[in-house]
């Protein structure tokens, strides 16, 4: 995951940071610092008022490490079973655009 967005708020998180410092005018340049953007006052994203609002920043990063969590970015994920586990796994719809029997909608 790269960024976290939040209405007007996008902060790009520490391991995407260094791709796109180089674009950035304020602070933070070739950095793995979070950067974090207004995107309604900066929609192309120059300037990285991360400086200006580190409540923000801290806000993001622990909402991106939930989603991070939830996804199972790094481990398992709640909600996600675990690869292999479904037994004679087969496709819902057919290659002949039939669903699969006991599938049907209701």
């Amino acid at each position: 995951m790269e960024a976290v967005r939040d209405l007007k708020w996008k902060l790009v998180l520490r391991a995407a940071a260094a791709e796109t410092a180089a674009k950035v005018k304020d602070g933070a340049r070739g950095t793995s610092a979070p950067q974090l953007f207004n995107l309604k006052t900066d929609i192309g994203e120059s300037s990285n008022v991360a400086a200006r609002h580190p409540e923000i920043v801290t806000r993001l990063e622990q909402l991106g490490a939930k989603i991070k969590n939830e996804l199972g970015a790094d481990n398992l994920g709640p909600g996600c079973r675990p690869i292999g586990k479904v037994n004679n796994a087969q496709p819902l719809i057919g290659f002949d655009n039939k669903v699969r029997p006991g599938f049907e909608p209701k």
